[in-house]
This record gives structure tokens, C-alpha cells and sequence, in this order.
């Protein structure tokens, strides 16, 4: 029970903005595989001890997904940010959920960490969304992070959206993240759409 005691702390200050969430997380997952380790012990009183204490320390890390999960729907901005960086970390469905929910935060931070995630998580949930952001969202830091996120989810019709932002997007920035995504592609139009690129960057008049 000793290797469960650490989340207490969590549970106790988790809204504190200076609580380092994130090491919390890391810490327990430490635990765990140390205690999976512990599983095949010799002494039979180990490995069942190991076996229950395991069993705590993902119960617990249940619980704190549930925690961040409101911090998240809560009003409190550095609390919020951290409690999507760590639901980013984190993952699983609970976390996946929550972080498409703030996709369109009014905290640009917020939602640019949730973009983020999700395409780390490759969350197929998540297309949809992304794709609106990144066809339509009037800022082109979204635009731009919801590019990048799209190219770890397999989507069928993402080299159409590349062709389109790398072709349209009014953002230089956009356009080269398009371009250089369609070369890791292996897409032929980008080495003509980077021509054209380069000739506009130094005569935009042409």
C-alpha cells in the first residue's frame, strides 16, 4: 500500500498552480512498472502484495484523469492548461473526450495544447474537428497546429487538404508547414508548389 500513498499528495493540491501535475503522473507510472516487475517475484506474499498495489495505483490513476477532467471544465487558466498537458500525457478514451471538448477554448493555449494531443493520440474522433479548424478558423496558429496533428491521424483525404492549404491558405507559415507535409509525402506537387512559394517570398509582386 506503501506505492500508493504518493497520489494523496495529487488529490490534495491538484488544483494548485504550482502543483508539477505532469511529474505526479510520471511518478506513478514509475511505480507501476516497478511493481509489474515485482509480479514475478519468488515469494508468493510479494507477488500478491505487488499484484493489489498494482491494482490500487491504476484505480487511483482513473481517479485522477476524473479529477483533471473538471479542473479542465473549470475557470482557472493555469489549472486548465496543465490539466491538458497532463490529459494529453495521459491518454485513454476519459481524456480523449475531454481534450476534443476544448478544441475551440477561448484560451488559444488551451485548445492549442488539446490540437496537439490529439494528434499524438492519433485520435480518429478528432478529424473532424481538426479538419473544420483547419479550414476554417480565422487564426492561422490553429490552422497551423491542426495541419500538423492531422498528419499523425490516418485520413484518407488528407493530401487534398495539404494541396488546398499549401495552394490557398493566406498565411506563408501554413502554406511551407503544407508544403514540407507533402514532401514527407512523397508528393510531386510539392516540389513545384515550394518553387512557387520561394518565388513569392522574394518577388511577392510577380
Amino acid at each position: 500500500f506503501r506505492e500508493c500513498e504518493s497520489v494523496q499528495a495529487l488529490f490534495a493540491n491538484l488544483e494548485s498552480d504550482g502543483l508539477e501535475v505532469r511529474d505526479l503522473i510520471r511518478s506513478l507510472g514509475r511505480k507501476e512498472t516497478e511493481l509489474a516487475h515485482l509480479l514475478r517475484h519468488r515469494d508468493r506474499a510479494v507477488r500478491n502484495d505487488a499484484a493489489l498495489a498494482l491494482a490500487l495505483v491504476r484505480i487511483r490513476k482513473q481517479e485522477i484523469i476524473r479529477n483533471l477532467v473538471e479542473i479542465l471544465k473549470g475557470n482557472k487558466k493555469g489549472c486548465r492548461l496543465t490539466a491538458a498537458y497532463t490529459l494529453g500525457y495521459k491518454g485513454g478514451p476519459l481524456a480523449e473526450e475531454a481534450l476534443i471538448s476544448v478544441l475551440y477554448d477561448e484560451d488559444s493555449l488551451v485548445s492549442g495544447v488539446a490540437i496537439d494531443a490529439l494528434g499524438n493520440m492519433g485520435s480518429s474522433k478528432a478529424i473532424e474537428p481538426l479538419l473544420d479548424i483547419s479550414l476554417h478558423s480565422k487564426d492561422f496558429i490553429p490552422r497551423l497546429h491542426a495541419l500538423k496533428a492531422l498528419s499523425k491521424i490516418p485520413y484518407p483525404n488528407f493530401t487534398d487538404l495539404l494541396l488546398y492549404r499549401a495552394e490557398s491558405d493566406d498565411c506563408i507559415s501554413v502554406r511551407i508547414e503544407a508544403i514540407e507535409l507533402l514532401g514527407k509525402r512523397k508528393e510531386i506537387a510539392a516540389i513545384e508548389l515550394l518553387i512557387n512559394v520561394a518565388r513569392y517570398r522574394y518577388n511577392p509582386e510577380a
